[in-house]
């Protein structure tokens, strides 16, 4: 099983707040499946920000290898909500993401975690 923590609500109340249209003044409301991987997969950033955010908030180890791949984003409040989730998720935070680092510093953490989650989930 994966440990979590419960220390991040602050940041993972900004990153709601980032993807939810709150802080860049979006007024439509974006069609959700309620299935959360489907979600997570979705093209809209807010949908897949806010279900980002929900995995952490729910503790959905299953989300795990779909969170490190929105590592990668485009956005950045997906970036920053899948970071938070797998954070509260996994208890782990020493990768050395930053969801503000460029491209290929992502990619080098996200591969980071990639290798990690082999390691308890050889499938």
């Amino acid at each position: 099983m994966i440990a979590h923590r419960n220390s991040l609500s602050l940041f993972a109340l900004i990153g709601a707040l980032l993807v939810s249209g709150f802080l860049t003044g979006c007024t439509d409301v974006p069609k959700r499946t309620g299935d959360l991987h489907t979600d997570l997969r979705s093209s809209d950033p807010l949908i897949r920000g806010e279900s980002a955010l929900y995995a952490g908030e729910t503790r959905a180890e299953s989300t795990v290898p779909l969170l490190i791949e929105l590592l990668e984003d485009d956005e950045y409040g997906v970036r920053l909500n899948a970071h938070i989730s797998l954070i509260l998720i996994t208890g782990r935070n020493d990768f050395g993401y930053q969801a503000l680092d460029p491209p290929n510093r992502r990619a080098e953490s996200a591969a980071k975690w990639r290798k990690w989650y082999k390691t308890i989930d050889p499938s």
